[in-house]
């Protein structure tokens, strides 16, 4: 009897024990993985530091597979960028101050982030840094930094679109430009000036500047027009030449027009009085409608930080029609406007990233944009009539201008097409604060003749 109750004693301390085991194990899978997360995220917790210190991010590339973006080490991680002026598109990655451009965009993407919390606690328990996946832009190197070296170091923006190359309605983003940039690998080394600089060089000038598009908006103004019933191309738009006064700025035909010029010759000399004097007839409500349809109403969806200003009710109609009222435009909302111009009238997607892929595969996967553009302000045939108003220079089509924003400053644009016979690609380019009306212009006739040459 006493062996048959030490028996029970031991069997009793037995079970005790591997209770006690399992209740340690369980303790520390709940620990080591069910909290894992969120003993990491506490920002008290060095761990953290130096788990995003060793995470190596995903590698960012251009259409041809040409390296944006890289981390580089053996433990910690240094974020790489091959080609240092390489633009806002791209934008930054840091530690210390955070993230821009698709860094920010597909920063869960680039980090490798999953919900796996099985393959997080084998990853922990083995002591592996986490790794991320790679996203493959729409951007052209090349380009890219042609454009970049062609701009000068003052507040100036580049736009390069290629137009929807079939029924999908992709615009891709070839190049995307602002000045003054920044070198993102010595972003944590120049952070603080980067800041106080007040032509703001961390600003996205594409998608964030904000600009009064003046006499930008007569091509969209006058298509939208004739697309509406109000006018016709042959009717004659006089009087012409009368001055429009803004403030104490004087604003004319860019070229001296015919003596009975039409509505088509508009579009090529530019002239205010007429357009006030459409904007008068159509009234706000018509004109804001009007305008609406070509996009100036909204954020362009495109996966990047954009600012459009708050819609604000007509006031002047006549003003409005020349850009001085109370709308002001993003390169980038112009830019998709341009496209339609530039097509067969229907606003395009904006294409910026167009493929990813897991770090363990071999084979990208496309990936189209989230949200679709379904809008056709222009028939084909009135945009293929807005396209022969335009100046035609070697083999691309042009509307520049010398646009005056508020009623001190002008800043320089260049709308352009290429090539004139059958536009493949949109460019647009602001040169802001100067009194040089070929300022955008001589940088986009440099450009062109490398992008035609592909």
């Amino acid at each position: 009897m006493r062996v048959e109750g030490r028996l029970r004693q031991l069997q009793q301390m037995t079970h005790l024990l591997v209770g006690a085991f399992i209740l340690v194990g369980l303790m520390l899978l709940y620990w080591n993985v069910a909290r894992a997360g969120a003993i990491l995220a506490r920002e008290d917790n060095p761990r953290r530091v130096e788990a995003e210190l060793r995470l190596r991010r995903g590698e960012i590339l251009d259409r041809n597979g040409r390296l944006l973006a890289q981390s580089i080490g053996d433990g910690r991680q240094t974020r790489l960028y091959p080609h240092p002026t390489i633009g806002p598109a791209v934008g930054y990655y840091s530690f210390r101050h955070g993230t821009a451009g698709i860094e920010e965009s597909y920063n869960a993407w680039l980090r490798g982030d999953s919900d796996d919390v099985w393959a997080d606690w084998w990853r922990e328990l083995l002591n592996e840094p986490r790794r991320g996946h790679h996203v493959q832009l729409t951007l052209d190197v090349p380009w890219q930094l042609l454009a970049g070296a062609l701009l000068p170091n003052q507040p100036a923006a580049l736009l390069l679109l290629e137009l929807p190359p079939d029924e999908a309605n992709l615009a891709p983003i070839r190049a995307m430009v602002s000045h003054p940039g920044y070198d993102a690998n010595e972003l944590d080394n120049q952070f603080a000036a980067l800041l106080a600089n007040e032509n703001a060089p961390l600003v996205n000038r594409v998608t964030q500047g904000q600009y009064q598009p003046g006499r930008l908006l007569l091509p969209f103004v006058i298509g939208g027009a004739v697309e509406a019933g109000e006018l016709d191309w042959l009717d004659t738009a006089v009087p012409a030449t009368p001055i429009v006064l803004i403030g104490d700025q004087e604003l004319s035909c860019r070229h001296a027009p015919p003596e009975s010029p039409t509505w088509f010759d508009m579009v090529s000399h530019a002239c205010p009085y007429p357009l006030t004097q459409l904007g008068q007839s159509l009234g706000p409500t018509t004109l804001a409608d009007l305008l609406a349809e070509f996009g100036f109403m909204e954020t362009p969806p495109v996966p990047l930080a954009t600012t459009i200003a708050a819609p604000q009710p007509i006031q002047d109609a006549g003003l409005a029609a020349i850009g001085q009222d109370q709308l002001t435009l993003s390169p980038l909302q112009i830019g998709l406007a341009w496209a339609a111009v530039g097509g067969d009238g229907r606003l395009p997607t904006l294409q910026l990233v167009t493929a990813v892929r897991q770090r363990h595969a071999t084979e990208w996967q496309p990936i189209q944009p989230g949200v679709q553009v379904d809008r056709q302000p222009l028939s084909p045939t009135t945009a293929a009539r807005l396209r022969q108003a335009l100046t035609q220079r070697d083999d691309w089509l042009e509307y520049s201008l010398l646009v005056l924003s508020g009623e001190q400053s002008n800043n320089s644009w260049y709308l352009s097409l290429a090539p004139a016979d059958n536009p493949r690609y949109a460019l647009i380019i602001v040169i802001e604060d100067t009194a040089d009306p070929q300022a955008a212009a001589r940088i986009g006739r440099q450009l062109w003749p490398t992008v035609l040459a592909q």
